[in-house]
């Protein structure tokens, strides 16, 4: 049920935002992927800020997964896009700290620390831009995670 909440309440702040610039540098999207190491599915929610006067975007998200206890992974991100903002391909690198919390059924929480590095793209100039991405969290052992997902611009 705190997944089914969680994904209704990023589904509403989605569709509640009105339409604006397509040129907007600030997005809230959804995201699904899958873990290769763990094997396994997740679904989340992000949001990208570009300040002005950083030359990065920074890239906070939320993820939960398909599994029968508690999941959740955190991060907060820095993404460095290459090439113009406004081509209808955009590459992207970046870093960022993952928190990782594990919470098996009547059991105490676990949670890990790690460095996140990103690589991925973003298509489109309009106010829905899909994205994938490759996610590598390094928190002692070294996980591998592929994501897309749809960002709106606000």
């Amino acid at each position: 049920m705190k997944r089914f909440t969680l994904i209704a309440l990023l589904s509403a702040v989605c569709l509640w935002t009105g339409i604006r610039d397509a040129s907007a540098q600030h997005s809230v999207g959804i995201n699904a992927g899958y873990n290769l190491d763990a094997k396994e599915f997740f679904l989340g929610g992000q949001a990208r800020f570009a300040p002005a006067s950083l030359p990065v975007i920074l890239n906070p998200s939320i993820e939960t997964y398909f599994v029968d206890f508690t999941w959740l992974q955190i991060d907060i991100n820095a993404l460095y896009p290459f090439g113009s903002r406004n081509t209808t391909f955009t590459p992207y690198a970046g870093a960022g700290l993952g928190i990782n919390y594990v919470k098996p059924e009547g059991g105490d929480g676990d949670t890990d620390a790690g460095l996140n590095l990103l690589f991925g793209a973003e298509w489109g100039m309009s106010r829905l831009r899909p994205f994938t991405e490759a996610r590598i969290v390094v928190d002692g052992e070294v996980g591998v995670g592929l994501r897309g997902g749809l960002l709106i611009g606000l």
